[in-house]
């Protein structure tokens, strides 16, 4: 045995002799799983409209319009054209709503948060969703 075995270790003492350590903690799987479900929130509004061919659309008009009689058509194109009162926002459209607060602070937040976004953004297109589909909706 040597002499520096029998020697008890002190604890505040590096075992690394001096030479400091710099790594970057890797961030835990549950700070993942939550990026990963306000990703999966955000992407997730809207959702994709029904399709509907044109050639529907048309029939589905010239039936309605068909069925009403003149004077009840009109009245259902003012109505129409008229001024739109607000809509309540849908349940879909809050939860996305919430979830890019949440992302944004986090972003502010915690710095690995920022890395996270990013590698969900290039594997499923969040800020593109955002950008393209969410604005223009909005």
């Amino acid at each position: 045995m040597s002499p520096s075995s029998n020697r008890p270790q002190d604890p505040t003492t590096p075992k690394s002799h001096g030479k400091p350590h710099h790594h970057k903690n890797k961030p835990q799987a549950t700070f993942i799983a939550v990026i990963d479900a306000l990703v999966a929130a955000v992407l997730a509004y809207p959702p994709p409209p029904p399709k509907v061919t044109s050639e529907a659309a048309a029939d589905d008009a010239m039936d309605a319009t068909e069925a009403a009689p003149p004077a009840a058509a009109a009245a259902t194109a003012a109505a129409a054209a008229g001024p739109k009162l607000p809509v309540a926002p849908s349940l879909a459209a809050v939860r996305a709503s919430l979830a890019l607060r949440l992302l944004t602070d986090f972003t502010l937040v915690y710095s690995a948060a920022a890395g996270q976004i990013l590698r969900r953004d290039a594997e499923g297109g969040l800020l593109r969703h955002v950008l393209y589909v969410q604005l223009p909706a909005a």
